[in-house]
């Protein structure tokens, strides 16, 4: 018997239902009790905001539409280009749609669509810190703890002398608002349907949404701030970032304006509005919280590919600065807090392996 045709032969079968639950767990109840919470905390409030229709069109589009087909495509072509027995093309075909295959692509789906609510739960979060902090105040304190550990230097100035051309600065624009959303999304669905994740999938969720969590909501709240980009709407010195506001101006009319979506945000904020992506907060940076998550998931998986991923992290910490979003320490803070996170996990998963082999 050839190798693809026992691989079709003797892929084990597991029952769906107990797996669609099972191995998604541990994540699904992060998720419920993360829901739950930031549910109480706006009814207690009284705030009207409800985040979670906003994320269903483009969340089930990109997850339920456009991965799905490009995996078909790509199996297809695998199996295409594989071989040119038909025999062996029905065998790889068996394979790629056996009942193992099946479950673990369901019990995927329904892992995003959970997390399609978690990111509704996060963003009227986020949305509500203001209102429960009474502004934003910790933006001075975290820009004079940028300026003391950059040698009395505001860390965007270190930049601005050979950086500040109009195409770098719409390379980065395009690097911080798509190629990101690329680097940082489209793993999840990878990670959430392939059984080539399997051994990596459970810590990886977990550590994806208590990252969220940890950087984007409670560290969030209690050092609230809006990041330089409005520190002169929160704290009335118009002139500290002043510079840096100039040279962001200057990219109004790109396709992928840091100043344009900055204008909004704040509109977005004064009226009180919620929409997609709305919600300013500063310390810590999810943006470079999720980089590093992926650099520190690839140093495990490859050496090479980890440091090309730590190469990125560090791209996404400076742009993050360069574009007014971010002080610097919103991006060292949201790298410790992922680092921890991970080996935390690593060692839980660890022990409860040995505990299992005992």
């Amino acid at each position: 018997m050839s190798t693809i045709e026992s691989l079709a032969t003797k892929t084990p079968l597991r029952m769906p239902a107990r797996f669609l639950i099972g191995e998604n767990a541990p994540i699904l109840l992060i998720i419920a009790l993360h829901g739950a919470a930031v549910l109480a905390v706006r009814d207690w409030i009284g705030y009207d905001g409800l985040a979670h229709p906003l994320y269903f069109q483009q969340w089930t589009t990109l997850y339920l539409v456009m991965c799905p087909i490009l995996m078909i495509a790509g199996i297809l072509f695998m199996i295409v280009h594989r071989t040119n027995d038909w025999h062996e093309r029905r065998l790889l075909l068996q394979q790629a749609t056996s009942a193992n295959r099946i479950a673990t692509f369901t019990s995927g789906l329904v892992l995003l669509m959970a997390l399609m609510l978690f990111m509704g739960s996060f963003t009227t979060f986020k949305t509500m810190m203001p209102t429960l902090r009474g502004g934003f105040l910790y933006d001075r304190a975290q820009a004079d703890w940028d300026a003391w550990l950059h040698f009395g230097h505001e860390p965007w100035t270190l930049m601005q002398g050979w950086l500040a051309s109009d195409w770098i600065r719409q390379a980065i624009e395009f690097n911080y608002n798509v190629v990101w959303f690329l680097v940082c999304f489209l793993p999840l669905f990878w990670i959430a349907v392939s059984p080539r994740a399997s051994a990596i999938r459970t810590r990886y969720f977990v550590c994806f949404t208590l990252s969220w969590i940890v950087i984007g909501n409670l560290l969030a709240l209690a050092w609230i701030s809006a990041g330089p980009a409005f520190y002169h709407h929160v704290t009335g010195d118009m002139e500290r970032f002043a510079g840096l506001l100039a040279f962001i101006a200057q990219g109004e009319g790109s396709a992928h304006s840091a100043a344009r979506f900055q204008d909004y945000l704040w509109s977005t904020y004064t009226r009180g509005d919620m929409a997609f992506g709305t919600g300013i907060s500063a310390f810590p940076s999810m943006h470079v919280g999720l980089a590093a998550l992926n650099a520190v998931f690839l140093f495990d998986y490859s050496r090479r590919l980890g440091a090309i991923a730590f190469a990125y992290l560090g791209l996404v910490l400076a742009s993050s600065v360069y574009l007014g979003w971010h002080y610097a320490i919103d991006g060292y803070v949201s790298i410790l807090v992922v680092v921890a996170l991970h080996l935390a996990l690593k060692g839980i998963e660890g022990r409860s392996s040995r505990i299992k082999a005992s």
